[in-house]
């Protein structure tokens, strides 16, 4: 199941990087890449009744998937594959959670930029161990799916009949050029 999901997630992203809308000198210039994945450690698994009566959730840790590690390393290889290098980035997760806690605000939410200080905080990080470029792997929410942000799993049931159970996911990647601090690139998948 990890393996898959690993996979799944990697692909997504090394199909996404193959179809960067830039010139070819962009593309030739892109190197020394770091990887930000901001994957949490727990995912929702939710039960949908008939009624909200019927539904139930909760949270499932899964820190021991090492999902975040079978990605950058898919990454890496990816990177590697197409004569890129690559920069293995440490981000402080405290930091980065301080900085999601802090841009998510309600005046951030309606007239700024929820991502800034988390944006910064990651291009400084990455810049000080040598990256020029890095990608930036977020989970997000779609006011098109019910679903919490990221990925999960869920069933539905009708009626007192049980549905499957289904995955679901949601990120946005960006590669962002550190020097200039802009994004070069965006995709959601």
């Amino acid at each position: 199941m990890i393996k898959l999901i690993s996979l799944v997630i990697s692909l997504g992203v090394c199909v996404g990087c193959t179809l960067v809308p830039l010139n070819e000198a962009k593309k030739q210039e892109v190197n020394d890449v770091g990887v930000a994945l901001l994957i949490e450690d727990s995912i929702p698994v939710a039960y949908m009744g008939t009624t909200i009566f019927n539904n139930e959730a909760s949270r499932v840790n899964i820190a021991s998937w090492g999902l975040n590690e079978n990605i950058v390393n898919e990454m890496e290889s990816g990177l590697k594959s197409i004569g890129k290098a690559y920069k293995k980035i440490n981000f402080d997760k405290s930091k980065i959670k301080q900085s999601i806690e802090n841009g998510n605000t309600a005046t951030n939410r309606l007239v700024g930029d929820v991502n800034e200080e988390l944006s910064e905080y990651l291009l400084s990080a990455a810049q000080d161990q040598g990256a020029k470029y890095l990608f930036v792997f977020r989970s997000v929410h779609s006011d098109n799916h019910p679903q919490p942000k990221g990925f999960g799993l869920f069933c539905r049931s009708a009626f007192g009949t049980k549905g499957d159970w289904q995955a679901y996911g949601l990120f946005h990647v960006a590669l962002w050029d550190i020097r200039a601090k802009s994004k070069v690139y965006q995709t959601a998948l």
